[in-house]
């Protein structure tokens, strides 16, 4: 060792020093956050690189934050609780009015919900008790809301056909807004939760509503061989009836505030 310590120059020596001491805070591990609503507007100065929302509640917020974050919450005097000290190590699930037992691994239980730890096995075995169960994703959500802006998207028709051009001023802008806000009410269309069901009857009503006389479920199987469904209306044509023009989109989708 002394012989190698004699060969080896002091330079070398301090940088070996500083890696060893840096080593430990580069290793840190993020944690999970629990905030009140309250200091949301502390929060918006963070950087995405070491703060970022991954829920949203009424009362409170989660999130994934390094050790640079946790120093910027005590500068600022915001009281925060630990939830994981070791984040996203196994996937994190919501469950809405949550069934328990012995064998959940709980991170948050508060008022009517609850944020658990779980694998495959356990997300089929909560499912099977009759939970409604979100999977949470580490990702920055924006700490306000977003405001869908629809001003002059029913007049833009530049590169529409003359017959589209033609029929565009009978569609408002309000529509536009309105359809959109009605599904983000409901809070979250993730196919493991009952939301996805009103979602999909209330599409099935809007059809209808539309005047179509077809309008149809497509039944398939989904994740964790959960029953999901399509929603369809058939609109018979008026001109070159042997094609078939199939115009779709996803309904389910996670909204967390």
């Amino acid at each position: 060792m002394d012989a190698l310590m004699g060969k080896t120059s002091p330079k070398f020596i301090v940088l070996l020093f500083l890696f060893l001491l840096l080593l430990p805070l580069t290793l840190s591990a993020d944690v999970l956050l629990k905030i009140d609503t309250a200091s949301t507007s502390v929060l918006r100065g963070m950087e995405k690189e070491h703060f970022r929302v991954c829920m949203k509640h009424d009362a409170f917020i989660i999130a994934t934050a390094d050790d640079i974050a946790q120093a910027e919450l005590e500068r600022a005097d915001i009281a925060y609780e630990i939830l994981d000290d070791n984040a996203w190590q196994n996937p994190y699930y919501l469950l809405n009015k949550p069934v328990l037992d012995a064998d959940s691994d709980v991170v948050l239980h508060a008022d009517d919900i609850a944020i658990v730890r779980a694998s495959e096995a356990d997300v089929l075995r909560l499912i099977a008790d009759g939970n409604d169960v979100v999977r949470l994703f580490d990702q920055s959500l924006p700490l306000d809301h977003q405001t869908f802006n629809t001003s002059g998207l029913a007049k833009s028709n530049n590169g529409l056909s003359k017959s589209i051009s033609r029929n565009l001023p009978q569609v408002a802008d309000s529509t536009f807004r309105a359809y959109v806000q009605r599904l983000q009410d409901f809070k979250t269309r993730y196919c493991l939760s009952d939301s996805i069901d009103s979602a999909r009857d209330w599409l099935y009503d809007r059809f209808l509503e539309f005047g179509y006389t077809t309008v149809e479920t497509d039944q398939f199987i989904g994740p964790y061989q959960t029953t999901q469904y399509n929603v369809f209306a058939i609109k018979p044509g008026t001109q070159g009836t042997d094609r078939v023009i199939v115009v779709g989109g996803h309904y389910d989708s996670i909204v967390f505030d």
